[in-house]
């Protein structure tokens, strides 16, 4: 299945990261996959995507944690909103967490940033509804 959806993976857990990038490259429901550690490394990157040329046409998946040690979720968000808009533009925060807390989900969906929230572990039929709901 090919895509026009780029998604960049951010979570601290190395093990969480290994597996959502392996189900999300064998849906094939985005590609390329990206995937950070540490928050303030994918914001780097994403600083440095030519989201200003015009063959970066394709949009971008942010899948990120909720709880980071080095910069949680939400101060993830506070440091991408300071991004070029046309970078903005292109890319849908969809924030994952393992959490049981509700004043983070409901944080999280009343954030007028995001646009999913995820509870880990991340299956099939929640990638597909994000890329459903973001067509």
């Amino acid at each position: 299945m090919s895509s026009n959806r780029a998604i960049v993976l951010i979570d601290d857990n190395e093990v969480d990261l290994y597996l959502h990038e392996q189900l999300i490259r064998h849906t094939g429901v985005f590609s390329p996959v990206w995937s950070f550690r540490g928050p303030a490394a994918a914001l780097d990157f994403l600083a440095s995507l030519p989201y200003s040329e015009p063959s970066a046409t394709y949009s971008i998946v942010l899948l990120v944690d909720i709880k980071m040690p080095s910069m949680d979720g939400f101060s993830f968000i506070d440091r991408f909103e300071k991004l070029p808009l046309t970078l903005r533009h292109r890319c849908s925060i969809v924030l994952l967490s393992a959490t049981l807390m509700v004043s983070d989900t409901i944080r999280a969906e009343a954030h007028p940033s995001v646009a999913f929230f995820i509870e880990k572990p991340l299956t099939v039929s929640a990638l597909l509804e994000v890329a459903e709901g973001l067509a």
